[in-house]
């Protein structure tokens, strides 16, 4: 059944940290390939683990409804559906030797494009949870490959093969009730029917985070995930 959404509520907020984020930073060594050592910049290279906005809320943060969506179902994403969250980023990039963005969501059915923009070899590597495996080379600045996923997986590594310290995280899902916190965007799911859901949210570093949330006809509900650092 397709979801009624005449009486649509959204569900918005930040992720937060609770007290001071230790700024650890990690330091790229890209010596091994003189490609990528040439393009090493220090604010694109090193930078912490946990990164804030100026806000102080906190980057690179899924957040999705996990629970509450049975008995509906949602037409194969197109461009022009915005209003189910189609409209999401799907390009994973290779710019400078790391992968731009870090953390990527998108639907089943939706076209994800692999682009190499740096003038030297990438290859592109994930194994996901049903056994089979992506796997792709890059070889030229220009290099584009698309993809689709056909099944919904939260958590699939990322790397590339040639360069070690290259790593990403994709998330897919079969409705469109997700987002990614960056600098950028913060927590937006809706249009969604009024209902009862499970909201969870997950960082790479920080670990995950649940809530229950209720929404009632036309209602927006705000949200805040604090994070333990």
């Amino acid at each position: 059944m397709a979801p009624d959404l005449s009486q649509a509520g959204r569900i918005v907020g930040r992720a937060l940290v609770n007290g001071t984020v230790e700024q650890q930073v990690v330091v790229l060594d890209m010596d091994a390939d003189p490609a990528c050592a040439r393009m090493q910049r220090w604010e694109q290279h090193a930078v912490p683990r946990v990164q804030l906005n100026d806000d102080s809320t906190l980057r690179d943060v899924l957040v999705y409804v996990s629970d509450g969506l049975d008995g509906l179902a949602f037409p194969d994403p197109t461009p022009e559906d915005a209003p189910f969250g189609f409209n999401v980023p799907d390009v994973l990039e290779h710019v400078d030797c790391i992968f731009r963005p870090s953390v990527l969501a998108l639907r089943t059915g939706q076209t994800l494009t692999l682009r190499n923009s740096d003038d030297t070899l990438h290859t592109l590597s994930a194994r996901l949870a049903d056994g089979s495996s992506l796997d792709v080379s890059q070889p030229r600045p220009g290099s584009e490959h698309q993809h689709t996923f056909a099944r919904a997986e939260v958590g699939i590594p990322i790397r590339c093969k040639v360069h070690p310290w290259m790593t990403a995280t994709i998330h897919v899902f079969d409705h469109p009730y997700f987002s990614v916190a960056d600098e950028d965007f913060g927590i937006d799911l809706g249009p969604i029917p009024p209902g009862y859901y499970t909201v969870v949210a997950r960082h790479e570093i920080l670990g995950s985070l649940s809530q229950k949330v209720t929404v009632a006809p036309n209602e927006t509900v705000e949200i805040a995930f604090t994070f333990e650092p």
